[in-house]
Parts: C-alpha cells; sequence; structure tokens
C-alpha cells in the first residue's frame, strides 16, 4: 500500500464521529437532553494545552476544570440551560457535572503527576 492509497477505501473512518449526538442527564426523576459532536484531535489537544501548566520542576499540572468545561463547550450544540453555555457549566451541580463529564474524552495519562500535586482547584472564569 503507498501513501495515500486506503486499502478498504473508507478512510473517512479515521475522522472525528460529526453524527450529532445525544446524552441525557437525569436529575430528580427529569431527563435533561444535550446534543453534541466528539471532539476532532486537534480540538482536544487545543484544551488540553489550554489546560495544562508546567511547573518549574518542569511537572505537568492538568486544571481538570478548565479541561472539561472547555472539551464540553466545544462539544455541545444544543442545551436545556436558561443561560448560555460558558456560565450554566460553571454553576452545575456536581450530579450534573458527573453525568456530563460522561462525553469527554479521558484526561487519564495525559499528563504525569502525583495526587498531591493537584489542588482540584477550579479555573476562574475568563
Amino acid at each position: 500500500m503507498t501513501k495515500g492509497e486506503r486499502k478498504d477505501g473508507a478512510g473517512d473512518k479515521l475522522y472525528a464521529d460529526q453524527t450529532l449526538k445525544e446524552h441525557v442527564v437525569i436529575i430528580g426523576g427529569n431527563e435533561y437532553i444535550f446534543k453534541y459532536h466528539e471532539l476532532t484531535w486537534a480540538a482536544r489537544n487545543r484544551i488540553l494545552s489550554e489546560a495544562l501548566t508546567v511547573d518549574t520542576s518542569d511537572r505537568g499540572h492538568l486544571d481538570l476544570d478548565h479541561y472539561q468545561r472547555g472539551c464540553l463547550q466545544a462539544m455541545i450544540v444544543e442545551h436545556p440551560f436558561p443561560d448560555e453555555l460558558n456560565i450554566a457549566l460553571i454553576k452545575l451541580g456536581e450530579d450534573a457535572g458527573r453525568q456530563l463529564a460522561k462525553i469527554v474524552p479521558s484526561s487519564r495519562g495525559l499528563v504525569e503527576e502525583e495526587k498531591a500535586d493537584f489542588t482540584g482547584a477550579p479555573s476562574e472564569v475568563q
């Protein structure tokens, strides 16, 4: 196989799935529907870069709040919030946030850090 040649003619399967998907969050017996697209590799990397800092000891620190909110803002195209999405994500309750986080690409293994290094402090609203 040469460069650019596709074995089965389906190289487009390598691209991020841009099919509109639905994710249901259930709070107090009520269902809230979120419509979203998967992130492209480039979009995920851009968000990760924005959420990552390196200290003077060359240790990486991932601001998990910034990463998850950045991913959700880039992915979600329809939501039930009365507020703008970026404001609503800051106001989320823990249960709703945990359920929405299921659609965010995993951050595991992206940055090597010890538990003691992660403060868990949310990033500031910009």
